[in-house]
């Protein structure tokens, strides 16, 4: 039974997290269960747990699977069908290592298979979810999203972290040097990105990254970034990115 948050009637869910297989079902019920923070409780913040198709559909719907875990690419391809047909304004998939000839409604977040999966995977999921729901510096919705998302089929993720007087700058220059990031900023359709940390940053943090990110891509790309409070090392900073 997958975990399910307490909502006043008054403020409906806004982002559905599934999983794909035993390891993705199971991930999506830890991320709701460790990563909210109890004043998102408090709120009654809009994340849910979707343990099947839900009826009505919230208007974001991530799906996160694993190469290679049981039964995930069976239910991958259910949940593609469903979205197919659903009143969902976003389906948005989290795919870590390749799941095969899946036919997906949406973009995905392909996440490398490596050492840092689950990291990488939290970063990604608080990177949308948390920019959504949360408390942000600059407010992000779901349109917003979907102008980055428009015509992708793939979404790059990266993610960086530094301490100090110039912590924005430096987690963001962090995040760029990820395998093939930069060249794929200079040619990006669409930024999404959030700035995190354990006290909500500064606002002229999120503008220095909001600032960098529009000097980097090309005239006409879409940049959207916002800031929000996430357990973060205290005193670090984290600035999470996904390209289209």
């Amino acid at each position: 039974m997958a975990l399910r948050l307490t909502m006043p009637d008054c403020f409906p869910p806004l982002v559905g997290i599934a999983g794909a297989g035993s390891r993705g079902s199971n991930f999506a019920r830890r991320y709701l269960e460790v990563e909210l923070l109890p004043e998102d409780r408090q709120s009654g913040c809009c994340l849910m747990a979707l343990d099947q198709p839900p009826s009505p559909c919230p208007p974001t719907v991530i799906v996160i699977a694993f190469a290679g875990d049981a039964g995930a690419h069976e239910e991958l391809a259910a949940w593609a069908g469903y979205l197919q047909s659903s009143d969902a304004r976003l389906a948005l998939f989290c795919m870590v290592g390749d799941q095969g000839p899946v036919e997906l409604p949406g973009p995905y977040v392909l996440i490398p298979d490596n050492a840092a999966t689950e990291v990488q995977l939290t970063a990604a999921l608080n990177c949308v979810a948390r920019s959504l729901v949360g408390y942000n510096l600059v407010n992000l919705r779901g349109s917003e999203l979907r102008e980055v998302c428009q015509g992708a089929k793939r979404l790059f993720f990266a993610t960086g972290r530094a301490s100090g007087e110039e912590r924005a700058q430096a987690a963001l220059d962090q995040a760029l040097d990820a395998p093939g990031m930069r060249d794929r900023i200079q040619s990006a359709r669409g930024v999404w990105g959030q700035v995190a940390a354990s006290q909500a940053p500064l606002l002229w943090e999120a503008v220095t990254v909001i600032d960098a990110l529009q000097n980097s891509t090309p005239d006409g790309a879409v940049v959207w970034a916002g800031g929000t409070h996430l357990p973060v090392d205290e005193g670090a900073l984290r600035v999470s990115l996904l390209v289209a």
